[in-house]
């Protein structure tokens, strides 16, 4: 029968059979090779072959069911050709379960869509991928295409780069997609004059059924065609119907449609006014499924979560047939109504409602949340957005907390994004966080008055300053902000005492007066001043030419302008003056009288000063006294500390050592022996730790002791 006769069938699982003459071969890249062939009473013949070097007994078997390999290839003998190189275009919710059982059934496929993370799934289960339709339809000898609206399928088929473009002559263009059935009539007259074959397939059954492979297909083109297209739709759908002419499987798809779209909101309605009269849902569900109220859209896709598990109406209408898509086929039905002349009174409510939920907006969700629009009043469930996303919050889906409303799922920590709920969280600031992220309450004054705004302000500024790069650049340079009394104070008291203790401009301008011309100025004789011991200076200390010496009981003779009368800083005020050697003391006369045995001290030390009042602390108590009780009573000068720890201060903060020549030291430590170095540092000795070195003024006070 097959005799000088070569047919190429190619199987939908396992491999390519080759009939040749009347020898029969098989190949195939697996180790163990399983053909399924149908009768014509619908039994199978199921052949196991094992991997071995001889194929004579499996040539056997074949030759031996030579009638029912009859019955396999009657439809090719009739004409029916069978394809193995298959190119799709579309992946979305439908589409992309409809490539995937066409990779089970063993087809070679090409694959295009605009989204990439699509096309990658498919890939990685064993499709290719091509970046056009122009490229996918190169070497393929069928084009399937599953899209949303007239614009996409022109654009795919007539577009720049599309089909149109690269497909060879005789190519079977299958369009799965629901548009008008004008534009499909449109693009086939376009294919026919390019040599092309093309059919309007759209489909019916959903989501679960393109997965599982149950759709049903309503074709419209030739019965060529048809026959030629069938074996590939029978891999996708198990009822497949030949509708007619091009354009009328669209037809078919549309008025479907629109029953759809309306017993989809007649269940609503019943399932919503059912509980408000305090029906269960699952009872009513049961009750309609087995009474003549049952339907598709109540059985099979039920629109109240919970009844069925795996609907959209139970996974928050996410996935299935989105509103958009049922507007834009009801606004097809519309035109379709309109151009024929045809009263749909109900389909036109029906476009009406679906565009309504669009402006409200559910256009993301699946047809079904129809129930959820009707359940409450228009306004009140669509003005509820999540905080955090900002889109509509329906009340499956809705949390109330902190004053706003959330999506179950956008409740998250706003520190490390986990999902909370209301046991879990932890509410800062009116966001939610985790127990371990929450930010730490920071303390308040009671009372905020203007000197706590300013210390607020200045701690501020210091702690800027400590924690930048910029403190390092100012070493040395820093300077109060605010000019307060208090911080001029401060400020003339840190020059004077720089000057003093680290410049020594007194004890300089004390040698420059000694070693100035040993006349004075009238030509007299400078006398000296005698010790307690009755011995004068070496002549070293002073001058290479010694003095008279003179008794204990002889009196000294002083006239104005001699050092020992001579205040360097004041002129008009006596100042002590002191020897080189630590061990004497000086007697000696002055205006002001004879002052006996005075503290001994050196001149420049920071102990000989007063900063505050400019006095010297050698000079008799009466006249520190009364000296004092002229100071402004707004200054509250602490008592100066005792001469052998020098000053004393407080630290105001924490401080981190930053060289080898600086002390490190602690909020409150006492720091004695404090000498400034120059506008803005000083060193000292800090009590606690005993370490000696260089430390930041603004970052201590004066203490009280």
């Amino acid at each position: 029968m097959y005799a000088g006769r070569s047919l190429d069938v190619t199987s939908r699982r396992f491999g390519s059979i080759t009939l040749l003459s009347s020898r029969i071969s098989f190949k195939c890249s697996s180790t163990v090779w399983k053909a399924r062939y149908r009768k014509m009473a619908g039994e199978e013949l199921l052949v196991n072959i094992t991997d071995h070097n001889n194929l004579e007994n499996f040539n056997l078997i074949l030759r031996m069911s030579v009638l029912t390999l009859t019955n396999l290839f009657a439809s090719t003998a009739a004409g029916a050709r069978c394809y193995s190189k298959i190119g799709f275009v579309g992946l979305g919710n439908m589409g992309g379960h409809m490539a995937r059982n066409l990779l089970k059934k063993g087809y070679k496929l090409t694959v295009y869509d605009v989204n990439k993370s699509a096309v990658t799934n498919l890939v990685e289960t064993g499709a290719s991928c091509a970046s056009d339709a122009a490229e996918m339809s190169k070497e393929v000898e069928v084009v399937i295409s599953m899209l949303p609206s007239n614009e996409h399928v022109l654009d795919v088929y007539t577009g720049k780069n599309g089909v149109f473009s690269t497909a060879k002559n005789n190519v079977l263009l299958i369009d799965s997609s629901t548009i008008d059935p004008s534009v499909s009539q449109l693009v086939a007259s376009q294919a026919r004059e390019r040599n092309l074959r093309f059919i309007d397939s759209p489909v019916s059954g959903g989501v679960n059924a393109a997965k599982d492979g149950t759709l049903t297909f309503m074709v419209g083109g030739s019965e060529t065609d048809f026959n030629d297209a069938k074996s590939i739709l029978e891999a996708l759908g198990s009822r497949i119907v030949h509708c007619g002419d091009v354009g009328m499987g669209q037809a078919a798809k549309l008025c479907n449609n629109m029953l759809l779209a309306i017993s989809m909101i007649g269940t609503a309605e019943a399932f919503n006014l059912g509980q408000k009269l305090g029906l269960n849902a699952k009872i009513f569900a049961d009750i309609v499924n087995s009474s003549t109220g049952r339907c598709w859209s109540s059985d099979l896709y039920n629109p109240v979560p919970g009844i069925l598990p795996n609907v959209p109406s139970s996974k928050n209408y996410e996935g299935g047939f989105g509103t958009t898509l049922m507007a834009k086929d009801l606004g097809l039905v519309q035109s379709a109504a309109t151009r024929t002349q045809t009263p749909i009174p109900l389909g036109s409510l029906a476009h009406q409602i679906y565009r309504a939920i669009i402006a409200q907006g559910f256009s993301d969700k699946d047809f079904s949340v129809v129930y959820q629009f009707l359940k409450a009043p228009a306004g009140i469930l669509m003005s509820k957005t999540c905080a955090r996303c900002e889109k509509t919050v329906y009340p499956i889906e809705e949390l109330k907390c902190l004053d706003k409303t959330w999506h179950k799922q956008c409740f998250k920590c706003q520190g490390c994004g986990m999902t909370l709920n209301m046991r879990t969280y932890k509410g800062f600031n009116k966001q939610p966080y985790c127990e371990a992220h929450i930010p730490k309450a920071k303390a308040t004054t009671m009372a905020e008055t203007p000197e706590l705004k300013r210390i607020a302000e200045n701690t501020k500024i210091q702690s800027n300053v400590k924690y930048h790069a910029e403190f390092e650049k100012a070493k040395g340079k820093f300077t109060q902000v605010a000019d307060d009394p208090e911080t001029l104070r401060i400020k003339q008291n840190s020059k004077i005492i720089s000057n003093v203790a680290y410049h020594g401009e007194l004890e300089k301008k004390a040698i420059m007066e000694q070693k100035r011309t040993m006349t004075g100025e009238n030509g007299e004789q400078i006398e000296y001043v005698e010790y307690t011991d009755g011995t004068i200076a070496p002549a070293s200390s002073i001058n290479a030419n010694p003095p008279p010496a003179r008794t204990a009981n002889s009196p000294v003779q002083r006239t104005p302008g001699r050092i020992a009368d001579y205040d360097p800083l004041s002129e008009a005020r006596p100042s002590p003056y002191s020897a080189r050697q630590a061990a004497t003391t000086v007697i000696y006369t002055s205006d002001k009288g004879p002052v006996t045995n005075p503290p001994t001290r050196k001149i420049g030390s920071v102990a000989d000063i007063d900063p505050v009042n400019e006095y010297y602390g050698s000079l008799t108590p009466a006249t520190t006294i009364n000296n004092n009780q002229h100071q402004p009573q707004h200054q509250h000068q602490s008592p100066p500390p005792p001469s052998n720890v020098g000053r004393v201060y407080r630290a105001m903060y924490d401080y981190e050592a930053q060289d080898l020549d600086e002390v490190s030291f602690c909020d409150g430590d006492l720091i004695v022996n404090c000498t400034a170095v120059d506008e803005g540092w000083m060193t000292g000795l800090v009590q606690r730790t005993g370490r000696h070195g260089m430390l930041p003024a603004n970052y201590v006070e004066p203490a009280q002791i």
